[in-house]
């Protein structure tokens, strides 16, 4: 039977839920797009809404256009500057960025660990490296999202990183252990036709949207009943939800008893 995971802040504080976006190419130039939609959803529902900030040390190359959010008049521009001071530009927001990689530094400087509202991170990055770091830090209250795919398909994870607790639930490095070598992608193209053609049509799209439904439960339920959905395109499988279930994690040879740190 699965278990639920409650999200929340201090509704009285009425402070935005804070997300850290890290990575604005192909997937993350997508969740952003959607973050700013649910925004002003939220917001009209009379809620605090979302404060994000993007981080991606890259420029905008010729390659992006046409499989990310960007043109031809954005190429050798910062993504993250490029694409939020738009959005803010746009709708009146007042959202942050940071043309640098994502590091434990961040959060402090941005005053993200754990405030009023909750705060959620968004990895939407194709350096597993990066990804297998981010499972070793601790996060503290910080729920992390990690969104990962090949050409047709791919995983979103729903998890916490730290010490391990009774009502812990385990991110994609603890569920994937071999992720350094697992999730490797083909180097970058300078190509436009090549980088397309290592992306499926809409695989970028599909893994936002599950991204996003999971933020909306969240945010807007306050607890989600999932923590992990497969994406598969080629087979017509766009989204196959995995609950959060102790039985499931074993099969995939994750225990929170076996975990280090786990609470007497």
């Amino acid at each position: 039977m699965g278990e639920k995971l409650y999200f929340g802040g201090d509704l009285s504080a009425r402070e935005p839920v804070q997300i850290i976006l890290v990575g604005a190419g192909g997937t993350g130039s997508e969740m952003l797009a959607r973050l700013v939609k649910m925004h002003f959803r939220l917001t009209a529902l009379d809620m605090p809404g979302l404060h994000v900030t993007v981080l991606d040390p890259d420029v905008v190359s010729e390659a992006n256009v046409g499989q990310q959010n960007f043109w031809p008049s954005d190429v050798g521009l910062p993504k993250a500057q490029l694409l939020v001071e738009r959005y803010n530009c746009a709708a009146g927001l007042g959202w942050g960025y940071g043309n640098c990689a994502f590091s434990p530094d961040i959060l402090g400087e941005h005053q993200i660990n754990g405030p009023a509202g909750g705060a959620i991170l968004i990895t939407c990055t194709d350096s597993p490296e990066l990804r297998w770091e981010i499972g070793q830090f601790d996060l503290g209250s910080m729920l992390w999202i990690d969104s990962g795919n090949d050409r047709a398909s791919g995983q979103v994870v729903l998890g916490h990183t730290g010490d391990v607790h009774a009502q812990y639930v385990p991110n994609v490095a603890d569920l994937y252990p071999g992720l350094e070598t697992t999730f490797k992608v083909e180097g970058d193209s300078c190509s436009a036709a090549d980088s397309l053609r290592k992306q499926a049509y809409g695989i970028n799209e599909a893994m936002a949207a599950s991204v996003g439904r999971m933020v909306w439960e969240l945010v807007y339920n306050s607890c989600i009943d999932y923590h992990m959905t497969l994406i598969n395109l080629a087979d017509d499988i766009v989204e196959q939800k995995l609950p959060i279930d102790p039985e499931q994690w074993a099969i995939m040879g994750f225990s929170r008893s076996q975990a280090q740190g786990v609470a007497a």
